[in-house]
Parts: C-alpha cells; sequence; structure tokens
C-alpha cells in the first residue's frame, strides 16, 4: 500500500533521499474507511495528513439550513486534509469525511511537525 505513496513522492521530488522516503513512509499508517466515516469534525482542529490509496476522501461546510456545500474532493494519489487548519492550529467550519469506502495512509500532526524540522524531500512535497 504505500508503494503509491513512495510513487507519489518519488514524481515530485528529483532524487529523493532514500532514508528521508523511508522516514516518510513510517508516520503514515494504514486505514479501510467506510463511506460516510467522519475524518474531521466541523469546529475542531485537524490532526493528519492522509494520503488515499483508493477511494475519494471530501472536506466539505455545513450550513445553518443543514445542506452540505463541498469544498474539494481528493481522489487517489493525493493528500487530503483541512490545510488551513493545519497550518493555523485553529479550528474552522471544514469538516471531513469518506464519500466511498476507502484505503487511507494516515499521518498524525504530532508525527509530521517534527519531521518536517529535518526531512528535506518532506519540505519539498508539501511547499
Amino acid at each position: 500500500m504505500k508503494a503509491s505513496l513512495t510513487e507519489f513522492i518519488t514524481k515530485r521530488v528529483n532524487r529523493p533521499n532514500e532514508q528521508e522516503i523511508e522516514e516518510i513512509l513510517g508516520i503514515f499508517e494504514m486505514r479501510n474507511v467506510a463511506k460516510g466515516t467522519l475524518l474531521k469534525k466541523p469546529d475542531t482542529v485537524c490532526d493528519f495528513l492522509a494520503f488515499v490509496v483508493s477511494g475519494s476522501v471530501r472536506a466539505f461546510v455545513m450550513k445553518e439550513t443543514g445542506d452540505e456545500i463541498t469544498e474539494y474532493v481528493t481522489l487517489p494519489n493525493n493528500i487530503a486534509t483541512d490545510l488551513i487548519s493545519v497550518r493555523t492550529g485553529i479550528p474552522n467550519a471544514i469538516a471531513i469525511d469518506c464519500l466511498e469506502d476507502s484505503t487511507l495512509l494516515v499521518a498524525a500532526l504530532a508525527d509530521y511537525f517534527p519531521l518536517l524540522d529535518s526531512n528535506l524531500t518532506l519540505n519539498i512535497i508539501v511547499r
């Protein structure tokens, strides 16, 4: 499953360091997630990055009327997260759920941020 994440990295970084790739892969855990599972509730801080191996993930906002407004959909071989919340550490109205049964590689931000300080390959990916 991590082969698709390795491919994602090598397509974006010219001659990435193999040890740095292994460090990045080491912070991600595979999760099989059912359709409709809420990964991030509205008005919370996002605490993860999710690489979509299969399935699809949606970021959306719930209006007061109950209508859901889709902000974006993340398809396989891309990263799903609430980037604003990740960067600011401030809760916001964005929620994230799975549109179908999905396989995700999930990294906790508690593992991501320390690695960002020392891993050039990861820095290049998130620029």
